[in-house]
């Protein structure tokens, strides 16, 4: 036979009563090459030997004894060749074709069937090369590519560090607000003292500045007066007393020049505290400037190194595990001893996995709740699909684990894992009090999928009108990809340009089947044509007894010696006289089943 079919396995979900399930694949007449494997709530697929395999009827039935499969337990089928081969060719001995291509065959499936294997596996993309595969393992580590780009190397696991490394952090924030603090209020306290020694030298210089001009004044008073009096004297008195007088004031004077000197001196002495006070006020607020620049220094500093400013030692293994000081920092050495003693112990691996028993506890979701209200950082659950239909705002009405990241009172997000563990991860934010949509992970904009129900994050691709701002990601998938149209009818696949302003088109793909080729094309439906012909001699009045796909022509003519000629005549069948679907196509519609074709927006 040939091989043309690529499938080695079925898998189907139970419902509590189908015992029997199809075989798809390809098989040859070898019942033993079947294997069954179950999945039950644990999501661990455990190989059995319960079931039965007719290949005439291409059916496996599970189980051979006992109940059916239960609802939402899983059956895989799974073909699977030993690698042996067993055929054996002599030299000039019997060779026979059916054997050689029951062994291609063999060949055949036990490639498929690796190649499902790798399949399942991590690899590098194709443009990769001189890349070393080879993982190293160390128990409590984790792995990752090293800095050449080939190869693998052991590093720290990022769940252990990162609450440590956000920890430090925030000391280190703490410690580079308080430096800041503290240098303005240095900077602020210098600059009001400087301006108040401005201040008194300003306010001394002045008074002496007044004395000085008050004690000329005084002078120039006393002068005065001892002439007026003088003038109401006698001659002889008057002498004697001018000459008393002028001896008075010229004391007077020289007093009061000496005192005008002193002033003069005391304001160059003011002036000069003045320039001093100055000059120390600009001193002071350099020193203020470059005491902020040098503040501004050390916070970048202390962004730079991230966690080491305001450090003031290094802390011990058992500083660390207490965790009680928040002003030494770790070396990388006291970082592990530290992790590993307190891990140490806390799980025992078996079969490569933790024990349930041992696993971090979670929070069980009771039906009915309002995934909105679960704001606080922890693990939760929803054990059964039945619990989880009745949630509010999940994603998918199947059972689910649910972790919750909480960074302030307006930041979280959900992380939510759907049972069984297959993949589907999807995620949300909650910011200043609101939460964004579910987005699932390991896909991108643009994606197209099909499914029984539409899912989160989704819009179906069914050719509506949409407008553009309700789907700006779609719209830069279309422009970054060359996918706008005017003719959307005839090119389903792109976006049509709607109003080219405010609405687009999606996407149509709505009762067509998806086909490879080289580039996109419409096909449209229809069967290759029937025909055929057979020749017939028969009598005038029975000639035209002929319709549907059929058409006459005639050949010949000649006397039957009864009553009368008889004719013979060609009919043609041609399939497209009864419909125009018949020849319209090289194909045939093949059974189907319709899901809901969507794109990720």
């Amino acid at each position: 036979m040939t091989v043309q079919n690529t499938t080695v396995k079925d898998i189907y979900v139970g419902n509590g009563a189908t015992t029997k399930f199809p075989i798809t694949f390809q098989m040859t007449d070898h019942p033993e090459y079947i294997k069954v494997y179950i999945t039950g709530d644990d999501s661990v697929a455990v190989e059995t030997e319960n079931f039965s395999v007719d290949l005439g009827a291409k059916t496996v039935t599970y189980p051979a004894n006992g109940d059916p499969l239960p609802d939402g337990h899983k059956i895989t089928i799974y073909r699977e060749l030993p690698l042996y081969q067993l055929m054996n060719l002599v030299n000039q001995g019997p060779f026979f074709a059916e054997n050689i291509e029951l062994s291609f065959d063999d060949l055949t499936f036990i490639c498929q069937q690796l190649n499902e294997k790798l399949n399942r596996t991590l690899s590098a993309g194709i443009d990769v090369s001189n890349f070393n595969n080879t993982f190293p393992v160390k128990a409590g580590m984790s792995f990752r590519i090293n800095d050449a780009g080939d190869g693998l190397v052991l590093t720290e696991d990022p769940a252990r560090v990162l609450p440590l490394a956000k920890d430090v952090l925030e000391q280190t924030k703490q410690v580079k607000e308080s430096a800041v603090n503290e240098t303005t209020n240095i900077k602020n306290t210098a600059i009001e003292e400087l301006t108040a020694i401005k201040d008194a030298a300003v306010n001394e210089t002045t008074e002496i500045k007044d004395e000085a001009v008050a004690a000329k004044n005084t002078a120039v008073e006393a002068a005065t007066t001892a002439a007026e009096d003088a003038a109401q004297k006698t001659v002889e008195n008057i002498t004697a007393e001018i000459d008393s007088k002028v001896s008075a004031a010229e004391d007077s004077k020289k007093a009061a020049a000496q005192s005008a000197s002193s002033a003069a001196d005391s304001m160059k002495a003011a002036q000069t505290s003045k320039e001093a006070a100055e000059a120390s006020a600009n001193s002071a607020s350099s020193s203020a400037t470059t005491a902020t620049e040098q503040a501004d220094r050390a916070q970048g500093i202390a962004d730079s190194l991230e966690g080491l400013a305001g450090i003031t030692g290094i802390a011990t293994t058992e500083e660390a595990i207490a965790g009680e000081s928040d002003t030494k920092a770790m070396t990388p050495l006291k970082t592990k001893e530290a992790i590993n003693e307190q891990t140490q112990n806390k799980a025992d691996l078996v079969d490569g996995k933790v024990p349930k028993d041992q696993l971090p506890s979670s929070v069980y979701i009771p039906a009915n709740s309002n995934l909105d209200l679960y704001l606080e950082t922890g693990n939760y659950y929803s054990p059964t699909d039945l619990e989880a239909a009745t949630i509010l705002n999940a994603p998918l009405k199947t059972a689910f684990f649910l972790h919750v990241d909480r960074a302030t009172e307006l930041n979280s997000n959900q992380i939510i894992i759907h049972y069984p563990f297959n993949g589907r991860v999807l995620v949300r934010l909650y910011y200043a009090g609101a939460w964004s949509e579910w987005s699932e992970l390991g896909t991108t904009i643009g994606d197209i999928f099909y499914r029984p129900f539409l899912m989160p994050g989704y819009v179906k691709a069914n050719g509506a009108t949409v407008i553009r701002t309700d789907y700006p990601n779609l719209v830069v998938y279309a422009n970054d990809n060359n996918l706008w149209t005017s003719t959307p009818n005839t090119e389903p696949w792109k976006f049509g340009v709607g109003d080219g302003n405010t609405t687009m088109i999606l996407p149509n793909y709505l009762n067509r089947v998806l086909q490879g080729g080289d580039s996109p094309a419409v096909l449209e439906a229809g069967l290759p044509n029937i025909t055929g012909y057979f020749p017939a001699d028969t009598r005038d009045y029975a000639a035209s007894n002929y319709g549907g796909a059929f058409s006459q022509a005639w050949l010949n003519s000649q006397s039957d010696g009864h009553d009368g000629n008889s004719r013979t005549y060609k009919y043609t069948l041609d399939a497209s006289k009864a419909s125009n679907i018949y020849g319209a196509s090289n194909t045939v519609q093949p059974p189907a089943i319709v899901l809901i074709p969507q794109i990720k927006y």
